[in-house]
């Protein structure tokens, strides 16, 4: 997870790999360092935070930003933005066995 801005509260905790970037310039190269899940901005002027918010989605299509408004909500939308990521990246299988299907014998399986 890319924080840009200062807030303790999410780069202290433990769950989540953070990396902070304290001004634009620092999130531009970090971001450009690695792939991120999550970006959540916090303390960012508007008009900063409507600049990255376009570039990094011009760079990595369908990543998840967020606002940090209250430090107790911005916990769930974490998990959950951070849960939602995990589910979109599980592969998925499916088989057809149709080993037989153009053999000459008459086979049937039952």
């Amino acid at each position: 997870m890319l924080l840009i801005g200062e807030n303790e509260f999410i780069s202290t905790n433990k769950e989540w790999n953070v990396v902070a970037a304290p001004g634009t310039e620092e999130a531009i190269q970090r971001f450009q360092q690695r792939n991120f899940d999550v970006v959540v901005f916090t303390n960012t002027a508007e008009a900063d935070e409507i600049k990255l918010r376009k570039l990094f989605s011009f760079q990595q299509p369908g990543i998840i930003m967020l606002q940090n408004l209250n430090d107790n909500l911005i916990v769930t939308q974490i998990s959950e933005a951070l849960e939602k990521k995990q589910d979109q990246n599980k592969p998925s299988f499916s088989f057809v066995d149709d080993a037989l299907k153009h053999t000459m014998l008459p086979i049937t399986i039952q």
